[in-house]
């Protein structure tokens, strides 16, 4: 992003920290929802800086009264929106405004994605059916220099290696598989790593994890009610599979204390395995398929590249 002062600064943490700005700065952000928006924002987070977010639409009378209310110490805009020239509004504002002591100007060339992920499932699938792995594929022969994210019935690292030997992406990224499952993201890098994939867990080091999982919900509310009340739909996805009975899975979708919770699991037989049937199991949300509408003339404008009027709005509905 050049500067207006004629610079090339560079994105990310060390180029807001290069500009002086510390913890409790206000930086402004006046960008559509491009990518700049998102890296200077996370950039501010880190070092403290508070983050102004002002709409593409506001213009020198408004932007003056909220940089000088907010003392805004940098100002990020684009160099032009909509035909509209930001740069030259911002040079007038910084004259104008004493605490606004830099403008960095967007030219939006370097504009693009650091990577693209895809759902090989359709819409009207939804959660049903299979997903489509050769759309995956075709995403990738049409972006060759960009990395490609394949989406869709990665329930177990062989799924992912299979993915990515079929299709060509770059890597995988996995929804309903790691629900009661965290342990598939060790199994992955595992897998990608060319390591041997561990065995399923047994019970006992199920019942751990829960334990813990628990714990750390019950400290991020702040509260044991609910705390626990959060983690009664975990229950069933770390179970699936696991012969335990449903009596046992119902008293621990009521909990309501980490005692409960700890005398409940201390019950079952921590020698259990897991069935090698159950390891594709679905997890999650299994509706489907639905009906999908789509506003008229949609699929006759695909070829379109332009981007639709009211993309960069922040707000819809009423």
């Amino acid at each position: 992003m050049p500067a207006v002062e004629g610079d090339q600064a560079p994105g990310g943490v060390e180029h807001v920290g290069g500009l002086g700005v510390g913890p409790g700065d206000v930086v402004a952000l006046q960008l559509p929802n491009w990518w700049e928006f998102v890296v200077t924002a996370l950039a501010c987070g880190r070092i403290g800086a508070v983050v102004n977010p002002l709409m593409p639409i506001f213009r020198e009378r408004e932007l003056e009264f909220m940089l000088g209310f907010a003392e805004a110490k940098v100002l990020v805009v684009p160099a032009s929106f909509r035909n509209f020239d930001h740069e030259a509004m911002a040079e007038r504002l910084k004259r104008e405004l004493p605490k606004l002591e830099h403008v960095l100007v967007v030219d939006g060339t370097g504009a693009g994605a650091a990577a693209v992920a895809l759902h090989a499932r359709t819409a009207e699938q939804l959660y049903s059916g299979a997903a489509d792995w050769t759309a995956v594929a075709r995403l990738k022969e049409a972006l060759p220099d960009v990395p490609v994210l394949g989406n869709g019935d990665v329930w177990e690292a062989a799924d992912a290696l299979a993915m990515q030997s079929r299709t060509g992406c770059d890597g995988v990224v996995v929804g309903r598989g790691c629900l009661g499952r965290p342990w598939l993201f060790r199994d992955l890098a595992d897998a990608f790593a060319g390591r041997p994939v561990q065995p399923p867990p047994l019970l006992r080091d199920v019942v751990q994890v829960m334990q813990e999982h628990v714990r750390l919900l019950v400290a991020h509310r702040d509260s044991e009610r609910y705390g626990t009340r959060d983690f009664r739909k975990h229950v069933g996805w770390y179970l699936t599979g696991y012969p335990v009975g449903g009596v046992k899975r119902r008293q621990l979708s009521e909990v309501a204390s980490i005692a409960q919770v700890d005398d409940l699991l201390g019950e079952l037989d921590p020698t259990t395995e897991l069935p090698a049937a159950a390891l594709r199991m679905p997890r999650g949300h299994t509706y489907g398929p639905k009906a999908v509408a789509l506003p008229e003339g949609w699929l006759a404008s695909g070829a379109e590249t332009g981007v639709p009027e009211g993309a960069d709005v922040w707000t819809s509905g009423g």
